[in-house]
């Protein structure tokens, strides 16, 4: 089990210092800064440029934020989720 632990260590260090996201989207500073999007260069970079802190969301934000998301559609007999319908009085008024 040492082992196993040891091998996803090196695996989670090597991959955080020097592999590069090919689809990370770097805004403009970090393009003109020639910022590569190697986890721990973003990271240096965030922590010395930016406010160095964490963000601090609303928790109800973060709940809903969690929500898995579906596909639903809007039909003549109500709101079809995965093969249900569902309506209320706001949805048969408009």
């Amino acid at each position: 089990m040492d082992d196993f632990i040891g091998v996803n260590i090196e695996c989670i260090l090597y991959y955080n210092n020097h592999h590069e996201s090919k689809s990370y989207d770097r805004d403009r500073d970090l393009v003109v800064e020639n910022i590569s999007a190697i986890p721990i260069d973003l990271w240096e970079r965030g922590i010395a440029n930016r406010s160095g802190s964490l963000r601090q969301y609303p928790e109800e934000m973060v709940r809903f934020s969690l929500f898995p998301g579906i596909e639903a559609t809007v039909t003549l007999n109500g709101i079809r989720v995965r093969g249900n319908f569902y309506t209320c009085a706001k949805a048969l008024e408009e």
